[in-house]
């Protein structure tokens, strides 16, 4: 959830796939707050693409899980009479609106089991109901995300999602919070921890060193 140059909330959000339905974002914007989380818009029928009121206006299908760049490896979710495959959207998105951009941070499946890791894509304008430049996988200094597909059946690390915001120190840099599930295997003895990791970007896909 974001403010908006208009002086809205804007929230983007949507459905994940189950079988061969299609995943979506959505876009909310909303006078306030309260109007924006009263969830009053889930009345709405799902089939009407625009929805507005007084309090409150969707518009349904920014994005979909198809969208260009979109990384998903997890079985089954595949295009309807395609063998190509759609993103499942199973995970927290992150909005953030930075310059003259918003980007949206997304669940990135890199494996069937493991290998949660995170997208990025940006808006081709100051709008998110306009184009969307394709996903792009984000990446962290020191952090290999691909070790556990080297790793054959092993895997040693998993970034669920991000909680990204403006460096309230330096507007110009992004700052996020990534809980991380990792394993360190030292001969035959596997290591697993947990922690929660900040770093910082310049430019909302290269992040710095996770710092737990």
């Amino acid at each position: 959830i974001r403010e908006g140059t208009t002086g809205h909330l804007v929230g983007l959000g949507g459905a994940y796939a189950h079988g061969n339905r299609r995943s979506r974002v959505d876009a909310y914007f909303a006078h306030g707050l309260s109007n924006l989380v009263s969830r009053r818009w889930l009345s709405g029928s799902a089939s009407t693409n625009s929805v507005e009121t007084s309090c409150y206006k969707i518009q349904r299908n920014v994005l979909d899980g198809g969208h260009d760049g979109c990384y998903e490896a997890r079985h089954g979710f595949h295009l309807i009479n395609s063998s190509r495959k759609f993103c499942q959207f199973d995970g927290k998105h992150s909005l953030v609106h930075k310059g003259s951009q918003y980007y949206l941070y997304s669940r990135m499946n890199m494996r069937s089991r493991g290998g949660r890791f995170i997208q990025v894509a940006r808006s081709v304008e100051d709008d998110v109901t306009g184009s969307w430049l394709p996903y792009k996988s984000i990446s962290f200094a020191d952090y290999d995300e691909h070790a556990n597909i080297r790793q054959a059946k092993k895997y040693f690390g998993n970034i669920y999602f991000g909680a990204i915001n403006l460096n309230p120190v330096n507007n110009k840099t992004l700052i996020g919070l990534f809980p991380v599930s990792a394993q360190r295997k030292t001969g035959r003895t596997t290591f697993e921890y947990g922690y929660i990791g900040m770093a910082i970007s310049c430019d909302g896909i290269h992040f710095s060193k996770l710092v737990s």
